[in-house]
């Protein structure tokens, strides 16, 4: 796994990091054009106990901001949550 995630992480910044820091930047610094509390789709929130980038207050936040959204915080998982979670997230959407 660490070799897979080198070598992502290597071909996703092979001519700079200026996309990685758009797409962060896109999300979080610029108003969505919708208010959280108006999605009406049910919302599962995985997020890694183990987190070192992403704190589990982050993971609260939008619980609390999205009305049918429920929270599966993954123990000893940090900021890669959807490889272990992949099968609840799949779970997820198909069952919608």
């Amino acid at each position: 796994m660490p070799d897979r995630l080198r070598q992502m992480m290597d071909g996703a910044t092979a001519q700079g990091v200026v996309g990685m820091v758009a797409d962060i930047a896109g999300y979080s610094l610029r108003p969505w054009g919708f208010d959280p509390a108006d999605v009406a789709a049910a919302v599962l929130l995985g997020y890694g106990a183990a987190d070192a980038l992403v704190g589990v207050e982050h993971a609260h936040w939008y619980r609390s901001a999205l009305p049918n959204a429920w929270l599966e915080i993954v123990p000893e998982v940090g900021h890669l949550v959807v490889v272990p979670f992949w099968a609840e997230a799949l779970t997820h959407v198909l069952s919608a």
